[in-house]
Formats: structure tokens, C-alpha cells, sequence
């Protein structure tokens, strides 16, 4: 049994197993949050069956994690996981908690006063240190990584429903990302909150790029 594991931990986990070519525990790993996933979200912090649920970008890694899984060996990725990866990105199209959906431009939004989605999640006397309401940059490429990905799944499995409600999403979030992100004066990325718009520093810009779906290399194209 593989205990519960922290929102990044899990993939740093799965990096480890993956690195000494365990795909059993790999799959262990993505089994144990899959099974304890509610409304689209993994658990981010608990036991005993008392979890928390306050991480937006946990279930959006889960599809890094996928990818590389089936990239390392994984031949039974779309055969384990298309159930799951679809129920994600429906819960995150559809709404679940937090407040957390898409808008009609695509991207993901998530607005819960009080609360710490993303990974800056410090939380100093019932209040987070680093409010990031609304849209936030990496949030959207992980969607559009994930997206694109399932969709290749779709593809394999012959999915056509999917395709039909997911397909278009791409192009959509494409052009909404640029427009909102982008600084074309500045080629910059932009953190974005409902309050203000601040740069990203040059470490957020360049991990970014490690999706096999980066959405940065379509701003080169656009």
C-alpha cells in the first residue's frame, strides 16, 4: 500500500520510481491518488481517510505524470488512466470546489477567498501569503497539456465524444492565453490575479517548457 502522498510529492515520487525503472510502484503511486480522487481534485494533505482537496494543480500534474508513465514503459497508460484524465478535465470544465472551472475563453479560474490553490500555498494566521485568485499562468499551460493529451488518448481509443466536446479547446485556449499572458513589448509571461498583473520570474517562464504540450512554443508561432 502506498501511503498518501503530498500534491508535488507524488510526482517526485513517481520521478524516483521511474528513474530506477519501477513502473509497478510508478503505477502503485498513480493508483493511490486516482482511487482517492473526488470531484476531479487528489487529496493534497491527510489520513485516515480525512483529506484535504485544496490543490488546483495536483490533478493537472497527474497528467505529466501519465505522460511520462507511458513514455517510460506504460503500455497500458490509456487502458488504466483515459477514465480518470477524462474525469479531471470534465470536473475542471464542468465546475467543482473551490470554484474552480473554465470560462467561456477556455481557461481555468478559480477564485475561493481564504484559501491557497496553486503551489504557493503558505498559509500565515488563516490567510494566504501569496493570494493567487482568478487565472494563474502555469495552472492554464498544465490545461492545455492536459487537454492535448487526453485527447491523443481519445484519439487512440477512438473516442469520439470526447473528441466532439474537447476538441476545439486547443485553439481556444491558445488565443486566450496569448492575450491574456503574453506581453508583446516585454515578451514576457504574465501571473495573473483579479486584482493586478505581475511578471513571472524567469524560473516559472522556463520550467513551463518541459510539458510535452508546451503552450509557450506556440507563442514563438504565433
Amino acid at each position: 500500500m502506498v501511503r498518501l502522498l503530498g500534491k508535488r510529492h507524488v510526482y517526485f515520487t513517481s520521478w524516483y520510481a521511474l528513474a530506477r525503472q519501477k513502473l509497478t510502484l510508478y503505477r502503485e503511486v498513480l493508483d493511490t491518488q486516482v482511487n482517492r480522487m473526488k470531484d476531479g481534485l487528489f487529496p493534497n494533505m491527510g489520513s485516515g481517510g480525512h483529506y484535504a482537496f485544496n490543490s488546483i494543480d495536483a490533478p493537472l500534474w497527474f497528467f505529466w505524470a501519465l505522460q511520462q508513465y507511458k513514455e517510460n514503459g506504460g503500455s497500458d497508460c490509456n487502458e488504466k488512466y483515459y477514465a480518470a484524465a477524462k474525469s479531471v478535465l470534465q470536473a475542471f470544465k464542468n465546475g467543482t470546489a473551490f470554484n474552480i472551472h473554465m470560462r467561456d475563453n477556455g481557461l481555468i479560474y478559480a477564485d475561493a477567498p481564504g484559501k491557497s490553490l496553486t503551489w504557493m500555498d503558505a498559509v500565515v494566521n488563516g490567510n494566504p501569503v501569496t493570494p493567487r485568485r482568478g487565472y494563474a499562468v502555469e495552472i492554464n499551460a498544465l490545461w492545455y497539456n492536459a487537454i492535448c493529451f487526453t485527447l491523443e488518448m481519445a484519439k487512440s481509443v477512438k473516442d469520439k465524444t470526447f473528441i466532439k466536446e474537447f476538441g476545439h479547446l486547443p485553439g481556444l485556449i491558445k488565443n486566450s492565453f496569448l492575450e491574456l499572458f503574453w506581453d508583446e513589448k516585454q515578451v514576457i509571461l504574465l501571473i495573473i490575479s483579479t486584482m493586478k498583473k505581475e511578471k513571472t520570474s524567469l524560473s516559472d517562464q522556463i520550467w513551463l517548457l518541459q510539458f510535452p504540450f508546451p503552450i509557450q512554443c506556440l507563442i514563438k508561432n504565433r
